[in-house]
């Protein structure tokens, strides 16, 4: 808990170097101007490589198959970018192995390097996580490639849920053990994102995301869905509350989580969202699933959200948004 604690007085102190870029995605998504051509020209020279999360797998399965859900995973963003001529690639992910995505996004790296190309990666969830990871593994060939990143919901911070999941409470572990083979996750993806794992593990690369926020231009983007319909109702009041129902201002079941308590988009609190120092949007009334899926409740059109990103990020490049 200290570890949790030092990492919240960072994130805290440091925060106010990064830019809340909502207002200006706000006015960008109303907008019905285009992206100009000089900038779709610009990127000419780059792949834009999309990095799927948890929501890849896990509803999908033999014997329990909710896949209509899925499989149009980055569908829309795929077909925008390919609308403008782009080349787009949207990569497979693990939920399973977080070192089999790694891997992937490894091999796809290989491949613009060896065209002498850059890339701009736009990642959701866990996929953000994957990638992270892999640049400071690789710090030195794939940064030179890297034209920019969009984080989407990544629990850069840890999951609640993931914590509350591994700390057994009524035996909620034992219980959903067996079915994890039919959502293809593992405990070791559990245990990555947990609390525990990602507070210390950001503490310890925090100098290095430093660097790379002033090498690239880079933007995270939160969802919060409290108060809005969702699939994610539960972990949204768990997140919030600590508690799967509250009314009344109270818990009408047992706490599983005791804090510190946030906003989420259902599964990722705002928080643990952002990186430190890094330029953010925040999307109301968007849960975990529905800028990268097909589910019953849609805030923002997938297609307009995506460009109205990109004219975010080619003001960034551009030096109209600046540190």
């Amino acid at each position: 808990m200290r570890c949790i604690a030092l990492v919240l007085i960072l994130f805290f102190s440091l925060q106010v170097h990064a830019k809340d870029l909502t207002g200006i995605f706000d006015q960008y998504y109303q907008s019905e101007k285009s992206i100009k051509a000089s900038d779709i020209q610009n990127l000419s020279d780059t792949e834009i490589i999309l990095v799927p999360g948890v929501l890849s797998e896990v509803f999908s399965g033999e014997v329990l198959d909710l896949s209509r859900f899925t499989s149009q995973y980055f569908g829309d963003q795929v077909d925008y970018f390919k609308g403008l001529g782009l080349k787009v690639t949207r990569l497979p992910s693990s939920t399973y192995s977080v070192a089999k995505t790694k891997k992937l996004i490894h091999l796809a790296m290989e491949e613009v390097i060896k065209e002498n190309k850059k890339v701009l990666f736009i990642t959701h969830s866990l996929g953000g996580l994957a990638l992270l990871d892999y640049l400071f593994e690789n710090p030195i060939t794939a940064r030179a490639h890297l034209r920019g990143i969009i984080f989407l919901q990544s629990p850069f911070y840890g999951a609640p849920v993931a914590s509350v999941f591994l700390s057994n409470p009524f035996y909620l572990k034992t219980l959903l053990e067996p079915v994890f083979p039919f959502f293809n996750f593992s405990e070791e993806t559990i245990k990555y994102l947990s609390l525990e794992y990602r507070s210390g593990f950001m503490s310890m690369i925090q100098p290095q995301i430093d660097d790379l926020s002033n090498m690239v231009p880079i933007v995270t983007v939160a969802g919060i869905v409290n108060g809005s319909p969702s699939l994610f109702l539960p972990g949204s009041e768990l997140v919030e509350h600590g508690c799967v129902l509250n009314a009344f201002g109270r818990c009408l079941t047992p706490k599983l989580y005791k804090g510190p308590n946030d906003l989420s988009d259902g599964l990722v609190p705002l928080k643990s969202s952002k990186l430190v120092g890094v330029d953010y949007i925040e999307l109301q009334g968007v849960d975990h699933a529905e800028v990268i899926v097909n589910v019953p409740f849609t805030t923002y059109k997938r297609k307009k959200l995506t460009e109205a990103l990109m004219r975010v990020f080619f003001d960034k490049i551009n030096g109209v948004i600046t540190l």
